[in-house]
């Protein structure tokens, strides 16, 4: 069936040793018949490369300085130079067998970054957008390569107009060369590619072209095989993705100390952008809820494995693994640095116990290294590899009803990880042999090339001509540039006369400001009515009426009590699954919208949320600037919300949380609302708020509110004068989480160079703030150089900048760390410190941080804060000598078992669950009043 390793039917013909192969017309049945090339467009070259003047182009001498000095015996041609992990696993596969099989012989690649190339391979690279550059070599070469991947696919789109131009990310544009070459009487070698989808009609035309010129087809499924049969290619031999060829390399010494530390089962994560923005959100968000399920569960890690990283966000997973990092709350996370080889990739990943991976080869070097995956499709060939090596049944589709198993697809594939781990073994070493066909197909394609006869002078002004009508084109193509150059000024120009309409857009918002005021003063006055006689009659009618009917409440079928039973009623807007867990539980507590909940310092709002949880209650916290539409829930009861204030207004009798600058908020709930006004600082403390409006809201909801709850003794006493009501609720601890003094230290270079050095370690972590009291510290670690201070969190504001503090030798800055690392972190310290300056502010401060210190077992130095040394554990200090002296103490006692243990009960006392408790009980004191 073939002539000289061409099918006969194509139109294969001798010269006497020459051979020319005329392409099939349906090939350019893309350009609509339309075969005269426009010299203005550098995009119909093809009809006459291919189909007239192409023959051979050995009279033709390139610019040496851009190629090999001798002809290469192959061009390979793929997606190469993107910074593609994958992709360079291919080409790095491919050479380890061809260096191995043919060690004398040169290869030159055509590549988006040639530099790259040549550095992270050792090999001769041309720059794949230089067309006469790729055409040279691809006649100079004795046979190309057409390497792997998902060449053969329009997934990006199918344009003809791309055969020979420099935008070639289709099947045009990477054919192109192939098929000049083959005109050219060149071996084509098409070795274990991906077949589809294909979603234009002329793309499958193009790939039955390649078939009919190609010496050699290899596939590397199955399905790839069957697929291409149904083309009219047959005998496409299965001799798998060259990725599998790539050996082990031993990883950097840092990253291999790092993966060692993390905590088992390990499961490796290679994620990836896709599709428009807000789907690409949901998806990171439940992949990181997976993640957070199964590792919290099972007490493991995760590891992100980043494998483009080409700059623009599309291309860069490393930005989509930061994202889903943050999302996450389970500490035990690393993200791999960049630089890393195929070969070291898959030593991470047989590192790891197991994978999820959106990236198909991430299934497949993870397979390399025993490793097994869920798969999550988003294209088909992900599927089809998942299937290939066994793995279908935890291969998600890529769809958000789809997304809610991968909690379920990672534990069922980790019961059942013996079996796969030794499966992933077996196929691999499968793969190996099914591979070493391609030896022999390179061989005989080898012996096929021919060297070219001597051509006729009328050739050779044909191939001269030919090759001058690319350069040409090429540079049209840089007057094309220079000209989008020029429309880009166009455009920016446009941008600066936007500016000026959104100026005056900002000029009617601050009217809208401006009304607003307005409102608030007719709101005040309002407020002010409230406080007559005749109104507050009222409202304790309503109040003792709200209580009866919470008293009979009871003896209501639970549905009907919290009036869900209609839940798709428009006036109770609240989800099914919502209101069956408001129904089982002992009510409903609901935080408006404050510090977001995916940050790194959990704040109070977070942990008291928790801890009503915890009790029972079902909790909804307004998260509207991180958590997708709807209600999200992240632990038994807990949901992050999502929506708009309204519907949960029709939540049945809640209790409404709120602070100063929401509590406008918490008054737009029905009246007999129970509402908990938590003054928790000094007005002056929140940055970018009004503060005549802060203390607006403030002096409302002192009056407002159903119970008024201070954080600090001094803003007790201050709130006790028009509300004697009030109650003392000071910061806590979420004790469970920080008493776990057995716990490794972080892998953190920083860290890890203290701990060596042997001095004792004092640290901190919270905010980098102003109220950090910078000079005192300096004077102290100028004194005690015997000792290391560590300080850990976000520049809160621009107060650290320019410290002479950080530039100390034994003070280290560290960034800040995820709240479930920071017990870990705390181990470290020999003893902590709260470092604030006493002034106004801080006197009413209740430092989180003090009672988390206690449950770690860590003896405490401050400055004299009122809320700090009300605690006889405290050693306390008001100058630079006195912290000295505090230190050494602190140290004295932190040897001392005894005096931790205590530290730990105080902190156990004063947990976050206790809080939750003081309140329940407060309002159960009301309505039994």
């Amino acid at each position: 069936m073939h002539c000289g390793g061409i099918p006969s039917d194509t139109g294969c013909r001798h010269q006497g040793s020459k051979q020319l192969s005329v392409v099939s017309p349906q090939v350019i049945d893309g350009f609509q018949g339309r075969r005269q090339v426009n010299l203005h467009t550098g995009s119909r070259l093809a009809a006459v490369i291919t189909l007239d003047v192409v023959t051979s182009v050995d009279s033709v001498r390139p610019d040496s300085s851009q190629m090999n000095p001798a002809p290469p015996d192959a061009l390979i041609i793929g997606h190469y130079g993107f910074k593609n992990l994958g992709d360079e696993a291919i080409l790095a596969g491919m050479l380890t067998l061809l260096r191995d099989r043919f060690p004398d012989r040169r290869w030159t690649v055509s590549s988006g970054d040639p530099e790259d190339t040549r550095r992270r391979h050792r090999v001769a690279a041309v720059d794949r957008a230089d067309l006469p550059a790729v055409l040279l070599e691809a006649y100079r070469s004795r046979m190309v390569i057409v390497g792997g991947g998902g060449l053969l696919s329009d997934q990006w789109g199918f344009s003809p107009e791309h055969v020979l131009s420099r935008d070639a990310a289709d099947i045009p544009g990477y054919l192109g060369p192939a098929l000049s070459a083959a005109a050219a009487g060149r071996p084509v070698l098409v070795w274990g590619v991906g077949v589809g989808p294909f979603h234009d009609p002329s793309s499958p035309l193009w790939v039955k072209a390649l078939g009919e010129v190609s010496s050699a087809f290899t596939v590397r499924t199955d399905r790839d095989s069957v697929d291409l049969e149904s083309l009219g290619v047959a005998d496409a031999p299965v001799v798998g993705d060259p990725a599998w060829l790539v050996d082990r390399v031993d990883l950097p010494p840092e990253l291999d100390r790092i993966i060692s530390d993390l905590p088992r089962p390990l499961v490796a994560v290679a994620p990836r952008r896709w599709g428009a923005i807000e789907v690409q959100a949901e998806r990171e968000h439940k992949i990181a809820r997976a993640l957070d399920a199964f590792a919290t569960e099972r007490g493991g890690g995760v590891l992100f494995v980043p494998m483009q990283e080409l700059g623009s966000d599309q291309f860069d997973d490393r930005r989509c693994c930061e994202r889903i990092t943050e999302l996450m709350r389970h500490p035990h996370t690393h993200i791999t640095p960049a630089g890393l080889s195929a070969g070291q990739l898959i030593t991470a990943l047989g590192r790891s116990d197991m994978a999820l991976n959106m990236r198909l080869h991430g299934t497949i070097l993870a397979a390399m290294g025993r490793t097994p995956s869920v798969s999550l499709s988003y294209d088909p060939k992900v599927a089809r590899m998942a299937a290939q090596i066994g793995l279908g049944p935890w291969c998600v589709p890529d769809e958000p009803e789809s997304w809610e198993r991968l909690g379920e697809a990672l534990g069922s594939l980790w019961e059942d990880y013996a079996d796969q781990s030794h499966l992933m073994y077996e196929y691999a070493e499968s793969m190996l042999r099914r591979s070493r066909p391609i030896v022999a197909l390179i061989e005989t394609a080898m012996r096929e090339a021919t060297a070219p006869a001597e051509a006729s002078a009328h050739e050779q002004i044909q191939q001269v001509m030919a090759l001058a009508l690319t350069r040409n084109l090429a540079g049209t193509q840089e007057e094309l540039d220079e000209t989008q150059g020029d429309n880009l000024e166009l455009s920016n120009r446009l941008i600066r006369e936007s500016e000026a309409a959104r100026a005056r857009l900002q000029a009617a918002h601050d009217q809208h400001a401006h009304a607003e005021r307005r409102g608030d003063l007719l709101q005040l006055e309002l407020d002010n009515l409230r406080q007559t006689r005749a109104i507050k009659l009222v409202t304790r009618y309503w109040r003792l009426r709200h209580r009866l009917r919470r008293r009979t409440a009871p003896a209501l079928p639970t549905a009907e009590r919290h009036g869900l039973h209609t839940p798709h009623s428009p006036g109770q807007p609240i989800p099914p699954h919502v209101a069956d867990r408001i129904a089982e539980s002992e009510g409903v507590v609901v935080f408006l919208p404050t510090i977001e909940w995916y940050i790194h310092l959990f704040q109070r709002p977070q942990q008291l949320a928790q801890a009503f949880s915890r009790l029972g209650y079902t909790v909804i916290y307004d998260n509207p600037r991180q958590s997708p539409p709807g209600w999200d829930e992240i632990a038994p009861r807990l949901f992050l919300y999502n929506g708009s204030q309204e519907a949960l207004h029709h939540l049945p009798d809640p209790l409404v949380w709120a602070i100063t600058y929401n509590w406008e908020q918490a008054s737009r709930y029905p009246e007999g609302t129970r509402t908990v006004y938590d003054w928790i600082d000094e007005i002056e403390v929140f940055d970018g708020h009004d503060p005549n409006k802060l203390r607006r809201l403030h002096s409302l909801g002192l009056a407002g509110a159903g119970m008024i709850t201070a954080s600090a003794r001094s803003l007790l006493e201050r709130a006790s004068q028009p509300r004697p009501d009030a109650i003392y609720l000071p910061n806590a601890v979420e004790f469970e989480h920080f008493a776990d003094w057995q716990l490794s230290s972080p892998a953190h270079p920083v860290l890890q160079r203290l701990l060596a050095a042997g001095r004792p370690i004092v640290g901190y972590y919270g905010a980098i703030a102003r109220w950090l009291d910078y000079d005192l510290l300096t004077e102290v670690a100028e004194m005690r150089g015997d000792w290391s201070f560590m300080l850990i969190g976000p520049p809160y504001d621009q107060s650290a900048r320019r410290r002479r503090l950080f530039g100390l030798p034994n003070v280290e800055w560290i960034a800040a760390q995820p709240y479930g690392d920071l017990p870990r972190w705390l181990q470290c310290f020999d003893v902590a410190m709260i470092p604030f300056v006493v002034n106004d502010i801080t006197r009413s401060t209740s430092p989180l941080k003090l009672f988390e210190y206690f449950a770690g077992g860590k003896p405490v130095v401050s400055s004299e804060m009122p809320e700090v040394v009300a605690f006889r554990e405290v050693r306390s200090y008001s100058d630079a000598a006195g912290m000295s002296g505090a230190l050494d103490l602190a140290l004295a006692d932190s040897k001392n078992p005894e005096i931790r243990d205590a530290l730990r009960r105080r902190g156990e006392e004063n947990s976050w669950l206790a809080r939750a408790r003081t309140v329940v009980n407060s309002f159960e004191e009301q309505q039994g009043g």
